[in-house]
């Protein structure tokens, strides 16, 4: 198995959103995590990203700084923003506040 795939099968979350094979290729196509058949670290150590920390029992969105990123023994990318929190992309880090905020309230539904 082509570590693409395992990326592809843990973070992407098209496979169940879109409606057809067509939409499913078009984003494939322009996925930041696949390029050229290359897989791509969705971010750097240094790189600012939102991690949902969760403090005293409330989860919300910190900003902080990619320390270490590592493979668990099953393939998930675990990313740790320092002094924050570690998890994985799209699932408790994330690019931008706004993609957190995001998440948390589909948590919270």
């Amino acid at each position: 198995m082509k570590i693409s795939e395992i990326i592809c099968d843990i973070y992407c979350r098209y496979p169940f959103e879109c409606h057809s094979q067509d939409e499913l290729d078009e984003h494939c196509e322009n996925c930041e995590i696949i390029r050229n058949g290359v897989t791509c670290i969705p971010c750097k150590i240094g790189d600012t990203v939102y991690a949902i920390r969760n403090h005293r029992g409330e989860k919300y969105p910190h900003k902080g700084v990619v320390s270490e990123m590592y493979f668990t023994s099953d393939m998930s990318l675990m990313i740790v923003v320092k002094n924050i929190a570690r998890g994985q992309w799209g699932k408790e880090v994330f690019r931008t506040e706004e993609e957190a905020e995001k998440a948390l309230r589909g948590l919270r539904k």
